[in-house]
């Protein structure tokens, strides 16, 4: 976000709404879940990069380890 700003900001609500509009999540209160539950959710990044037209990409990415023995 330091590097990109304003930009990076709208690349990575874009990259987050995306998921949401397809569903790929379900909000939960997290004050909810179980402490084993909270040792198992999933760990996202989202990483931001620009491209070679200039446009800036959000991308997330999961810790498969957590989720795969």
């Amino acid at each position: 976000m330091k590097v990109f700003g304003q930009e990076g900001y709208e690349a990575a609500y874009k990259e987050v709404k995306q998921q949401h509009d397809r569903r790929c999540f379900e909000p939960i209160d997290i004050s909810k879940l179980t402490k084993e539950e909270k040792q198992k959710a999933q760990l996202a990044l989202t990483y931001l990069a620009e491209k070679r037209d200039g446009a800036i990409k959000g991308r997330t990415v999961y810790n498969i380890k957590l989720t795969r023995e």
